[in-house]
């Protein structure tokens, strides 16, 4: 009976008479198939992850300021995902603020929904704030997230 090492030395031997002098790691890869075995070969290898709403936290808390007769909340938003996010999306329907807020980072946009950095990245493990002035609170969850692995 033969061991596993005995039969390694040839095997690899055939393998590296038909590798390329210079192997690049898209050789062989054409099309859509070949970016979805890429993509299938980096999350077998742990290189990737699928991120989704349950990456995204939201911490919103009152501070001591009163703006025009409202209470200030502040919010962040942080991303637990290795990947970066773009495309996030909380729930903020009829959302108001006594004080401005850049829009660059939060902006309310169509169906009750606001955009955290659109047209932008939150980087992995990244955080953003913002502050708003409103009383009552809005209660806001992420909706909608897009991973880019």
């Amino acid at each position: 009976m033969s061991r596993l090492g005995d039969f390694m030395p040839s095997k690899i031997a055939i393998k590296k008479s038909f590798a390329p002098k210079n192997p690049s790691p898209l050789d062989g890869v054409t099309g859509i198939y070949g970016v979805v075995r890429i993509y299938g070969v980096a999350r077998i290898n742990g290189l990737s992850q699928e991120c989704g709403l349950d990456n995204l936290n939201i911490d919103q808390h009152r501070t001591d300021r009163i703006i025009q007769g409202k209470p200030e909340w502040n919010v962040t938003v942080i991303n637990t995902c290795n990947c970066f996010l773009q495309g996030i999306a909380l729930s903020c329907a009829g959302f108001k603020t006594a004080e401005p807020v850049d829009p660059a980072i939060f902006k309310p946009i169509d169906y009750g929904l606001c955009a955290i950095l659109p047209n932008k990245f939150l980087k992995p493990h990244g955080t953003i704030k913002f502050a708003y002035a409103w009383d009552p609170p809005f209660f806001m969850f992420p909706r909608r997230v897009i991973s880019v692995c």
